[in-house]
């Protein structure tokens, strides 16, 4: 059995594809399976799947229907075998010490639930990494949903930055209707539910940046929705949690839904939309401007009024 299973959604990635599945063979420790899940591609992906699932047997292709990132990393996490879970998208890669490097930190802190490091972007056809020294260190955090939200430190929302242990997906999967915003989610769940983290403040993961990515697109209907149902939805969480991290999370909801209001200020956005979402969560008091600055209330104000 592996140790460690990566995840990989992939959809019409042609052009970075190979790059990304190298890295991850590349990597310095072996253990591990790598679940490409093939999300119904129509370009030449699912060709570049079986040619390194042919040469190499960690690599397993599991093909599917269209369903969305949500979908694929659900079907991954029902298929790994592995103790560990790791995420990548099709297009980003890994330093070559990635894996040795967080899986380290669960022998290191035995009751760790979650490793995680930095990232850096790049838009080169292969990142250029920084060696690492010879034994990297990371720092452990007890409760680290506090230590990120009460006490201010750099955590990274991203899931592929993280090594998780298998447990926190037992009952746990992405949610399907927030294709573009599930790791948000997700990871408040595992910050409030996991008892210790180790960060690594080194850039092993690379972040490709190009122009089909989500962030270039105008933020059209379907796309603003998924800004306000992510705050709907970190409120339903406030049920289940403390007074304290019930706090917390009414300051970050209410962040989210400033995120909202700048999303629609990009060119090509549904600011009308926008504005009858905004209006709808301010009324239902699930975002509180309270928790922003006078000046971030004030943009809001006028946005609404």
């Amino acid at each position: 059995m592996p140790d460690i299973s990566v995840i990989m959604p992939v959809y019409n990635s042609e052009k970075y594809l190979s790059a990304c599945i190298q890295s991850v063979l590349d990597q310095t420790y072996p253990d591990f399976e790598l679940i490409c899940v093939d999300d119904g591609s129509t370009d030449s992906s699912a060709d570049i799947l079986d040619s390194f699932a042919k040469k190499d047997s960690r690599v397993r292709v599991i093909r599917q229907k269209n369903g969305g990132g949500s979908a694929s990393r659900n079907t991954g996490l029902d298929a790994a075998k592995g103790d560990f879970i790791a995420f990548i998208d099709n297009d980003d890669c890994w330093h070559p010490d990635y894996l040795k490097t967080l899986r380290r930190a669960f022998d290191q802190t035995p009751e760790a639930d979650v490793a995680a490091c930095s990232l850096f972007t790049f838009d080169a056809p292969v990142p250029s990494f920084q060696p690492l020294p010879a034994e990297p260190k990371g720092k452990a955090y007890s409760s680290p949903f506090l230590m990120k939200y009460l006490f201010r430190v750099h955590i990274p929302m991203f899931m592929w930055t993280k090594l998780y242990r298998k447990r926190l997906f037992e009952t746990r999967r992405f949610a399907k209707s927030l294709p573009a915003f599930n790791d948000i989610l997700l990871n408040f769940e595992v910050l409030l539910d996991s008892k210790r983290l180790v960060l690594f403040r080194y850039p092993l993961y690379a972040y490709r940046q190009h122009a089909g990515q989500q962030m270039h697109k105008p933020a059209n209907e379907a796309f603003l929705r998924q800004c306000a149902e992510i705050c709907r939805e970190s409120d339903r969480l406030k049920k289940t949690v403390s007074p304290l991290d019930r706090l917390l999370l009414d300051r970050e909801i209410a962040k989210q839904g400033y995120q909202l209001y700048l999303r629609a200020q990009t060119p090509g956005a549904d600011t009308e939309f926008a504005r009858k979402e905004l209006r709808a969560l301010v009324a239902e008091k699930i975002v509180r401007p309270f928790w922003i600055t006078r000046k971030k209330r004030k943009e809001l104000k006028a946005f609404l009024a």
